[in-house]
């Protein structure tokens, strides 16, 4: 996981794992794949269990899904719609619009 993904994926882990809060865990960040070395974006979802006086976390369920196009597609979406509104970042063409011809 990069760097700046850690702390962001340990405070929703912490968050899942304090008994006095609901036990949800949601975290969106990237993961570096062991065989290949592509970034991926993952998208975990978990609910944790907690048991005992005082409550303790004694398991976590939950499901990991691998988002990247799904991300990539919403990111290109994006894009698309700045370019056709003219908002395109800085130092990118822009391109003129001919007026829509007025009817009568």
């Amino acid at each position: 996981m990069p760097r700046v993904d850690r702390a962001v994926n340990a405070q929703a882990l912490g968050k899942a794992l304090d008994p006095d809060g609901d036990g949800v865990f949601f975290s969106e960040h990237r993961i570096r794949r062991a065989n290949d070395g592509a970034l991926r974006w993952i998208t975990a979802w978990g609910q944790t269990t907690f048991e005992g006086d005082p409550l303790r976390p004694v398991a976590m369920r939950g499901v990991c899904a691998d988002v990247t196009e799904h991300r990539e597609a919403w990111r290109d979406r994006r894009a698309s719609a700045a370019h056709i509104s003219g908002d395109t970042e800085p130092g990118l063409p822009q391109v003129a619009h001919p007026p829509s011809p007025r009817t009568p």
